[in-house]
């Protein structure tokens, strides 16, 4: 019995077995044979481990932590952590490649997307700012706001304060050269590329050189565009060069957030993605400082991963087959997908969102301040008084108050003294009795008015500085002299000074009066410009001017003249630089008895040829006949215009190429030709009615439009 029993046991065990299999590999081999790897790539320091620890957080937090296989790869130099990049790739380490954090390694990789592309392994970064990657048939991709963004939101910042001279120093690195040069770009763009002043920081971690340049520039805000780890350095280096007898405090930023560096650094303004966090004040107490914004980009990058993951899963099972070639194809197309359209993550903790493979959040800027971080939005608008306000704190910061105040002390005993001095000169003897009088003070406010006008004048357009005290006791010994001082010159060789400015007040009042007397000053304008040529206009010019009695100002005047008409480089332009000039010197009836205005010509219903011109664009656009037809006829007087002045035709040609390269539209180009042949033949609404270039109903529909328009 006993030898049946065991034989029937032995029985049993070996029918059970394959069952039991089955069982044991629906429980386990799904999970530990099919595991997602994904490689982590980070700099070895606390930006590198912060980030890694934003990821750990986030795939943790998933359930579907038990299908990924994540560990983090560090490297302490670019060389190294593209060197391991690299091997990654070579042997097939991962499916998935988190990073590299550094744009440095990022921008060189980029380089080998075609090995990577016969690997088939995506690469993507959550801190890399450099505008390169996110390609749609591309496997390199990035998550972070671009550095060129970052820069142009703590510009506008800086820019509504009226800020001055700015001075960056910047890391020798993808990251550091990219961002200088976006700000460059932004201040080229205002044309005031002189404020900036550039310092390369090619010797780190001694940064004493370009500090030794700003203290000798004292620019009114320092950018750092380096790592938190040289940031701290430069700052540390600041504190122990400045001078306790002039102190000098300008405004710090950086396109960084340096929360963790609120122990080191104070009254420093940067950019995040991340919010206020008011957990901040705590950690410093604890001795915990955070990355919070590389963590939050690297929480938001995982959790950017597992969407992709999970949209995949949802089509076709990812979790219990090998993620193979054509699955990381599949997670690199579906990727491009959730980044192509406005994708907002759930849980995100930056508001991460993108569209066109951009994330386009909008960072935001912090002033650190007592290890607080607390938000400064950019205001809409600021006032003229708080503007004023802000830049007086900010000179008496960047320069001393006991240097402004001694300065300020200098110019009123100096205009105290002159003062003294030239009514002694004027009234001997009697200077005395006219001390006790309101003449004396009136003078020497006026006097202190002038310098201190002069003073602030010089130091704002950037000519002195506020702690130039030769240039202060000038300024205070020849206030008289100095009304009629050249000042400098612009490009154009006009000199400026307070006489030059005077001069343009004086014009300017006369602009007002001409524009009161025309309610509609452009529309005439632009009849003179188009129905007059350029030399018709500038003979009349001339005439005019000789009729004066000093032939000194003869002379200045057509000099005037001739100096505006050319500064254009449009020929349209040039007749209304002459049409302006005209309108100053003749009313409403000399213009048309001398023909430069048509004799039917209302001055308050007829219409401005620019909108002539738009409507017949926009109308002839639609039939290819008319296009033709209008072409043929500027054509014509194309030649004829060859024949009487060959370089006018060529410069109007050369000018028409120009223009219509600059548009791709049908109607953009055909504005450029019916403008031109305007130019050549005159501004002439009836004939543009005969040929059948303006429709007769549209030119009824803007004569009642106009005079609805002045009924109110």
């Amino acid at each position: 019995m006993t030898k049946r029993f065991f034989e029937t046991l032995v029985l049993c065990f070996c029918l059970l077995l394959p069952g039991a299999e089955m069982i044991l590999s629906q429980d386990t081999p799904a999970v530990s044979n099919h595991k997602i790897r994904i490689a982590v790539l980070c700099i070895n320091t606390t930006t590198g481990k912060n980030h890694w620890s934003g990821i750990d957080e986030a795939f943790k937090a998933s359930p579907f932590s038990k299908y990924i296989d994540h560990k983090p790869y560090y490297y302490s130099k670019s060389i190294d952590g593209f060197e391991q990049l690299k091997r990654i790739i070579d042997n097939k380490e991962a499916d998935i490649i988190l990073g590299p954090t550094e744009s440095d390694i990022y921008v060189r990789a980029v380089d080998i997307e075609e090995e990577l592309s016969e690997k088939k392994i995506p690469v993507i970064s959550g801190l890399v700012t450099a505008k390169v990657g996110n390609q749609s048939d591309g496997w390199f991709f990035r998550t972070n706001v671009d550095v060129n963004r970052r820069v142009q939101i703590v510009f506008d910042f800086l820019n509504k304060y009226w800020i001055g001279k700015v001075a960056v120093i910047y890391a020798d690195t993808e990251f550091g050269r990219r961002a200088e040069r976006t700000l460059k770009g932004e201040l080229k763009i205002l044309g005031q590329e002189e404020r900036l002043l550039s310092l390369l920081y090619d010797d780190p971690p001694n940064p004493r050189k370009q500090l030794a340049s700003i203290f000798k520039n004292r620019p009114e805000a320092v950018g750092l565009f380096c790592e938190r780890e040289d940031i701290e350095i430069i700052y540390e280096q600041f504190k122990t060069m400045n001078s306790s007898i002039t102190p000098y405090n300008p405004i710090f930023f950086t396109i960084l957030d340096i929360r963790r560096l609120a122990d080191k650094v104070d009254d420093f303004y940067f950019v995040s993605l991340a919010g206020e966090d008011k957990e901040d004040k705590k950690r410093r107490e604890n001795k915990n400082p955070k990355d919070v914004e590389v963590k939050a980009l690297g929480f938001d990058l995982a959790l950017l991963v597992l969407k992709v993951l999970d949209d995949m899963n949802h089509k076709n099972d990812v979790f219990h087959q090998p993620f193979d070639e054509n699955k990381r194809d599949e997670f690199r197309k579906q990727l491009v997908i959730h980044m192509m359209h406005h994708l907002h993550l759930s849980g995100s903790k930056t508001g991460m969102m993108f569209n066109d493979l951009e994330n386009v959040t909008k960072p935001g800027i912090f002033h650190l301040e007592n290890g607080i971080a607390k938000s400064k939005p950019i205001p809409e608008y600021v006032g003229l008084l708080e503007k004023i306000l802000y830049r007086i704190k900010l000179i008496f910061s960047v320069y001393g108050v006991l240097v402004i105040a001694f300065i300020i002390l200098a110019i009123l005993v100096i205009a105290l003294s002159i003062s003294r001095m030239e009514i002694k000169r004027v009234f001997p003897n009697k200077h005395i009795k006219i001390f006790k009088t309101k003449a004396l003070y009136l003078y020497i406010i006026t006097h202190i008015f002038v310098v201190m006008l002069l003073y602030v004048f010089l130091c704002e357009s950037g000519r002195i500085r506020y702690d130039d005290l030769l240039m202060a006791v000038i300024i205070s010994l020849t206030p008289t002299a100095l009304m009629k001082t050249t000042f400098f010159e612009t490009k154009y060789g006009r000199t400026l000074g307070l006489e030059e400015f005077y001069k343009s007040w004086m014009e300017g009042i006369e602009l007002k009066i001409m524009e009161e007397r025309y309610d509609r000053l452009q529309a005439l304008i632009n009849v003179i410009a188009y129905r007059n040529s350029l030399d018709s206009i500038r003979n009349s010019l001339r005439q005019i001017f000789r009729q004066h009695p000093s032939p000194a100002q003869r002379a200045k005047l057509i000099q005037k003249m001739e100096e505006e008409i050319e500064r254009e480089p449009e020929y349209l332009n040039k007749r209304r630089v002459g049409a302006r000039f005209l309108i100053r010197r003749f009313d409403r009836a000399q213009l048309k008895a001398e023909g430069f205005v048509p004799h039917d010509w209302d001055y308050d219903k007829s219409h401005d040829p620019k909108i002539i011109v738009r409507i017949v664009s926009k109308y002839c656009s639609k039939d290819p006949d008319k296009i033709k037809k209008i072409e043929d006829i500027l054509n014509n007087e194309l030649e004829e215009l060859k024949k009487r002045n060959p370089d006018r035709h060529a410069e109007m040609v050369d000018f028409m190429a120009k223009e219509k390269k600059e548009t791709v539209a049908v109607e953009g180009i055909l504005n450029v030709i019916v403008r031109n042949l305007f130019v050549l033949k005159g501004f002439d609404t009836e004939w543009l009615i005969k040929e059948g270039f303006l429709p007769q109903e549209e030119w009824e529909r803007l004569n009642r439009g106009q005079e609805n328009q002045k009924n109110g």
